[in-house]
């Protein structure tokens, strides 16, 4: 179990950190992971409106749709790649 402290440490990044992404627009519009108020079932909203909105154009021959799940996909990022990718968005220090 992850102490009290720990939890507390663990939302005042948090909280930091998306302040800081949101102030920066560093995240693409289209990012519904990790952002508050926003879900999957957004996201399965907005897919649907652009798939019917590519249906109605009779130009249109086909849609492709790749879905990714990418839930442990951060437990294999090289950290030193991901320590790389923080500071060129302007993130520093040790947390």
């Amino acid at each position: 179990m992850t102490p009290n402290i720990a939890i507390i440490f663990e939302k005042l990044i948090l909280n930091n950190l998306q302040s800081f992404v949101f102030e920066n627009n560093i995240l693409p519009i289209c990012q519904y992971g990790f952002i508050p108020g926003l879900s999957v079932e957004h996201q399965i909203i907005e897919l649907m409106r652009d798939v019917s909105e590519m249906l109605n154009i009779k130009e249109l021959i086909c849609i492709d749709i790749i879905f990714i799940d990418a839930e442990n996909a951060f437990d294999s990022v090289p950290h030193n790649e991901l320590l790389k990718e923080r500071k060129s968005i302007g993130i520093f220090g040790i947390f």
